[in-house]
């Protein structure tokens, strides 16, 4: 039984081929089904193109390894003999191959997720220091403070011993331990 189907019947059962590409071994199958429509002129050349250069940019991601590369290289080499593609487009793929291979690499996938967690890392050193740093700041802020009561204590203690000439000794020890009960110097901030 022959069965005769026409162009965009072909066209929808390669795209549908096209889908079932999972490894570069089924790949290799495509492109013999593709290249043998052609030699049966089933296929014009664009259509062929296309349908391979399809099947290439599924199976391009297919590359995670050297030996995969070394076998994509293999297809592309006679993609571009036979005319499916051109050359400037075979070292497209090639690099992507390459690129894929090397960013699936355990090694690239191990070492990203240490950068990544590294990256958290900084950032979590990175708020505590800007923690520590308002620390600081508070405890400058809260020194400055703390001099500048004492200074002012200092000062309405000499005056008032200055205005008692030392008369008034017990209203002048009362003052002085008034002052130092109201200002507690224990608590940096205050």
């Amino acid at each position: 039984m022959v069965v005769n189907l026409t162009a965009g019947q072909q066209n929808s059962e390669l795209k549908q081929l096209n889908k079932l590409i999972e490894d570069l071994h089924a790949t290799k199958l495509f492109y013999t089904v593709v290249a043998s429509l052609l030699r049966a002129r089933v296929l014009t050349e664009e259509e062929s193109s296309l349908h391979i250069s399809t099947a290439l940019e599924k199976s391009v991601k297919l590359c995670t390894g050297p030996v995969e590369v070394a076998e994509f290289k293999l297809i592309l080499e006679k993609s571009e003999s036979d005319g499916f593609i051109d050359r400037k487009n075979m070292h497209f793929f090639d690099n992507q191959a390459e690129r894929n291979a090397v960013f699936t690499d355990r090694r690239f996938v191990n070492l990203m997720e240490a950068v990544k967690s590294n990256i958290a890392r900084i950032k979590g050193l990175e708020a505590n220091v800007e923690a520590i740093n308002n620390s600081v700041n508070a405890i400058r802020n809260g020194l400055k403070h703390k001099m500048k009561v004492e200074a002012v204590v200092g000062f309405l203690s000499a005056t008032i011993n200055v205005i008692s000439f030392g008369v008034g000794g017990y209203i002048f020890t009362a003052t002085a331990s008034s002052l130092g009960s109201i200002v507690d110097y224990g608590d940096i901030v205050h």
